[in-house]
């Protein structure tokens, strides 16, 4: 789905902003790229974007809407 009006009434959004720490550039991108498709695939899924900033090497930003927030609280998921 790709048109927001298709979006439902009561959809819910994750908005992440995630920055590499010094050096390790490459080996967020290698943890995150695979998980795109995998993402994208999801069946409450219903729109995923993943950004990089090209003005900041290591930044990027990814937006996910879900189908509702019952789904959402399953979803989030926090690594330190």
């Amino acid at each position: 789905m790709t048109d927001y009006a298709d979006i439902p009434k009561g959809a819910y959004s994750i908005i992440a902003e995630v920055r590499a720490k010094p050096g390790k550039r490459e080996d967020l991108r290698a943890a995150t790229l695979p998980l795109i498709p995998l993402v994208r695939s999801d069946p409450k899924n219903l729109v995923y974007f993943f950004q990089e900033d090209r003005e900041n090497p290591g930044a990027s930003s990814s937006t996910r809407c879900l189908q509702r927030k019952k789904t959402l609280k399953r979803t989030i998921t926090c690594h330190t």
